[in-house]
């Protein structure tokens, strides 16, 4: 509990910061002024949020299309990614990337695409390159539960085993790939079966709770602190909201999002993690509701930047 504890408020402080982001952007998309589609990573916090307040250095970063909370947890700034919905020059690749092709050398993120399985094998390529030059560090590159359906996938992961790279392969499922669930594209046996299968070591997460999260991470660490070789991370989260959009999907009945949010939020569930095993104190908490705060008035100072400049 006491390793968990030391690394939960930093993961909170990660978590409450990309919440209050995701949630600006929903909020103000209507307006117009973030100019691209968005797949907002609201649900899925917690998991980046944990990895990169374990790993804070020479761990670098590739992600997928839903990549603001990788972005973020990474430590790049809240400002950096509204200028870059709003395609401004100030933004983290000059406005010319939006949501998707989101990248920032210095705290580690080296890129983002939508296309499936894209950075899979760049990432692989670049834990190569760390191995081959005796760099000691570690790789982690995200992606949707769909990638299982793409050769790329399976052919990174022999390569990753064959050679023993420093990388790990992080599923966040969320059982949809857009409105599709998993039972109806998949007919694999399942991530821990896929990564045995190339002898990588497999941990599995709960997204909706932060002392799972770290609980498991912890093991990760220990494990890869030792041993430099792949690991494989299956992290099972909830997307409340749309694919691509700023609306939570309550339209589609079957997914029944009432019923598990919030009770699949791993933010809603802090409050429990909080009484149950004391993880921090009420001036810990009153900081976390100022970090709120503080973060909404960094997007509303953001925006207003991208306002006056697309008028200009």
């Amino acid at each position: 509990m006491e390793k968990i504890k030391t690394y939960y408020i930093e993961t909170m402080r990660k978590l409450i910061a990309i919440r209050e982001t995701e949630l600006f952007i929903s909020k103000k998309y209507e307006e117009g002024f973030f100019r691209c589609p968005v797949h907002l990573a609201i649900g899925h916090e917690a998991v980046p949020s944990a990895i990169f307040s374990l790993y804070e250095e020479n761990r670098f970063a590739f992600s997928y299309h839903r990549s603001h909370h990788h972005f973020l947890a990474c430590g790049a700034s809240p400002e950096e990614l509204l200028y870059e919905l709003a395609g401004l020059s100030k933004g983290c690749c000059h406005g010319h990337g939006g949501s998707h092709h989101l990248r920032n050398e210095k705290v580690g993120f080296l890129g983002s695409t939508p296309i499936i399985s894209g950075t899979i094998p760049v990432a692989v390529g670049y834990s190569h390159g760390l191995k081959l030059k005796n760099i000691r560090g570690r790789v982690f590159v995200f992606s949707g539960d769909t990638i299982a359906e793409e050769g790329l996938f399976h052919e990174s992961l022999n390569a990753a085993s064959l050679y023993q790279l420093p990388i790990t392969f992080v599923i966040e499922d969320n059982g949809l790939s857009c409105f599709t669930p998993s039972r109806d594209r998949q007919g694999h046996s399942g991530y821990e079966f896929i990564a045995r299968s190339f002898n990588i070591p497999y941990f599995s997460v709960d997204g909706s709770s932060i002392e799972n999260c770290l609980s498991n991470l912890i093991e990760h660490k220990d494990l890869t602190d030792k041993n430099l070789g792949p690991t494989m991370i299956h992290a099972t989260v909830f997307r409340p909201y749309e694919h691509c959009g700023y609306q939570i999907e309550d339209t589609v009945d079957w997914r029944n999002i009432s019923e598990n949010w919030p009770k699949l939020d791993p933010l809603h569930n802090a409050d429990a993690e909080f009484s149950n095993t004391k993880y921090c104190d009420d001036k810990t908490r009153l900081e976390f509701s100022k970090m709120a705060q503080e973060t909404i008035n960094r997007c509303n100072e953001a925006l207003k930047v991208i306002k006056k400049e697309l008028r200009s």
